[in-house]
């Protein structure tokens, strides 16, 4: 930043600011943070605002204390209240320290200013503009700590109107639109869809702008190659993969040519580049392969190595099961990982929670049509487990009836 007195540089604009104020006595003007929504007077912040609508308008601002256990609760609770009240609490800047924690701010989403983003080329059409230039008390004050989330929600919305053309999406909305992107389902029938699904005051909040930021957001063309690389990882059989030492794997191909495998981290939280059969994402390995070395891609042997370190129904057996329970106990075997294993590994109740987990990762790896065609036999398969159920019920009432009727010693 260059000082338009003396064209003398500085790093940030406070420096500049202060170099202007007492190197030239010039004094720029104060930029208002924050206009009360009904009589347009400088509240600076959000707690001012509380006391200058209670004494100036008689307006009280609703508040409530909340506690949550954990920050998916909150999440979850937010997304409920963004849907009832057509509203949406945006974060007003970046996270406070604070004793034993951490606070952060989300304000109302029409609170503020506008803050112009593109190169001023085009003329920004007003009717898309949420935010007012003024100040809505309408807020959450959200601190986490060790021992949960403390969330003290302000209500009131006071200086705006709720406008459908300023709703927006939220974070299990966009994730259904994002896995119908990647289905290749065409956008006019994902509007469609999900106008359906949902209630008719937020019909308005999905526009096709939204889908062409998700299908960005959410690397939507990167995930489809991720996905096509794991079909071509099927082909890599158990034998092909070798081991070398904890961490580090050895990936034989058919031509005797071999690549390594290596696992560098741990998986990034919210990653979006990431394979969700394997459960893995493509910072979580790297491999010598070109496809991953020079273009830095999610080649065929790092979802081989993923599915053998933690989901092992994936690879091919040479070896058929004698019958069928010794087939549960081999997949259950093969899908937990050893440091998961306990004494009792061979009771039903714990192989069947672990095939069932199997059994929803391969359905994430299905499409559209293959969802379809495996809706008829997972129904089949709970009207037979509802069955089973039913006949154990008969069993217990007719043994409780038996026991009731036995005559006792004293008879």
């Amino acid at each position: 930043m260059l000082c338009h007195v003396c064209s003398e540089g500085f790093r940030t604009k406070f420096i500049l600011t202060r170099h202007l104020k007492e190197m030239h006595g010039e004094v720029l003007p104060i930029t208002s943070s924050g206009v009360c929504p009904l009589c347009d007077v400088d509240v600076k912040n959000g707690d001012n605002i509380l006391a200058h609508l209670e004494k100036a308008h008689q307006v009280t601002v609703e508040s409530e204390k909340l506690y949550f256990k954990s920050i998916e609760d909150f999440e979850q609770w937010r997304e409920h209240i963004c849907i009832d009240s057509l509203n949406h609490f945006a974060k007003a800047r970046g996270v406070d320290n604070v004793k034993d924690g951490q606070r952060m701010y989300l304000n109302c989403h029409y609170s503020g200013k506008q803050r112009d983003r593109g190169s001023g080329i085009r003329q920004r059409n007003s009717d898309r503009i949420c935010k007012r230039g003024k100040v809505c008390p309408a807020r959450l004050v959200v601190t986490c700590t060790s021992e949960g989330v403390e969330v003290i929600y302000y209500k009131t919305h006071v200086g705006h109107s709720n406008d459908v053309k300023c709703l927006r999406l939220t974070r299990t909305e966009k994730e259904q639109i994002a896995n119908l992107l990647l289905n290749d389902i065409p956008h006019q029938k994902i509007i469609e869809e999900m106008r359906k699904s949902m209630p008719p005051s937020r019909r308005g909040a999905v526009k096709m702008q939204d889908l062409y930021n998700i299908r960005r957001d959410f690397n939507i063309d990167c995930a489809k190659v991720i996905m096509r690389t794991h079909d071509l990882s099927l082909d890599i059989s158990k034998d092909m993969v070798h081991s070398i030492q904890p961490n580090i794997w050895k990936v034989t191909s058919n031509n005797g040519e071999y690549t390594v495998v290596f696992s560098t981290k741990a998986k990034c939280q919210g990653c979006h580049l990431l394979c969700w059969v394997c459960d893995v994402c493509v910072h979580q390995f790297s491999c010598t392969c070109n496809d991953n070395l020079v273009k830095g891609g999610f080649c065929e042997h790092i979802h081989a190595c993923a599915r053998l370190q933690k989901l092992k129904v994936f690879i091919e057996t040479n070896a058929e099961p004698a019958n069928g329970e010794d087939h549960i106990y081999c997949i259950t075997q093969e899908i937990v990982p050893e440091e998961q294993k306990v004494e009792n590994s061979t009771d039903s109740r714990y192989k069947l929670s672990f095939l069932l987990n199997a059994s929803l990762g391969i359905i994430s790896a299905l499409d559209h049509e293959g969802c379809e065609k495996a809706l008829p036999i997972v129904k089949k398969c709970i009207d037979d487990i509802m069955l089973l159920k039913r006949k154990q019920i008969a069993v217990e009432i007719e043994r409780s009836d038996h026991n009731y009727s036995r005559p006792t010693e004293s008879e």
